[in-house]
């Protein structure tokens, strides 16, 4: 499992204490973060930076439905669909994308966990961050939904970055403290 294969990696490194690795991913990467941490134990936290849709199949095909009604009805592009998913055509993607829950998953998730998005996110909706967080089998577990007056309100924080990475810089050190990396 890559998970696996990347943490063994970090925590082998002479100035990582392997005891704090945390996984995190933004946007996509949220969806695998959530995954590795649910399957690979030895991480001490995790970090969705923006959720994936709880029903990634489902979300494409309304996207695919607005963009055939009028492409200016939705911020995704269904180009940009097709390359993540590898599929030439959009029903191939949006079939392929049936494999993208983590509703059998998310329970099995027991590290801490963040869970932070954006209030106003028009390309994951805010209920799917929702749906990640109440699912999580986690007992330290956070949502964050950032908003206008935090400074950020699109996805992954695209229009403040910095926003959601001092948060999560922020949750981090509170939950796992701030010893020093091993030399």
């Amino acid at each position: 499992m890559p998970g696996a294969a990347a943490w063994e990696h970090v925590a082998g490194r002479p100035d990582v204490d392997p005891d704090r690795i945390v996984v995190m991913g933004y946007s996509f990467g949220g969806y695998y973060a959530a995954r590795i941490a649910a399957f690979e134990r030895r991480y001490a936290a995790g970090v969705a930076f923006a959720a994936l849709h709880w029903d990634l199949a489902g979300w494409q095909r309304e996207v695919q439905r607005r963009h055939a009604r009028d492409p200016r009805t939705t911020a995704q592009s269904t180009f940009h669909f097709r390359w993540v998913m590898g599929c030439p055509d959009m029903d191939a993607a949006i079939d392929k994308a049936r494999q993208f829950s983590l509703a059998d998953v998310a329970g099995r998730i027991t590290c801490p966990f963040l869970v932070v998005h954006a209030e106003d996110d028009r390309v994951v909706p805010v209920e799917s961050a929702r749906r990640l967080y109440e699912a999580l089998g986690s007992t330290r577990k956070r949502l964050r939904i950032l908003t206008a007056a935090d400074g950020s309100t699109y996805h992954a924080q695209a229009d403040n970055r910095q926003v959601g990475v001092d948060y999560i810089a922020d949750w981090i050190e509170e939950t796992l403290g701030s010893r020093q990396a091993p030399r």
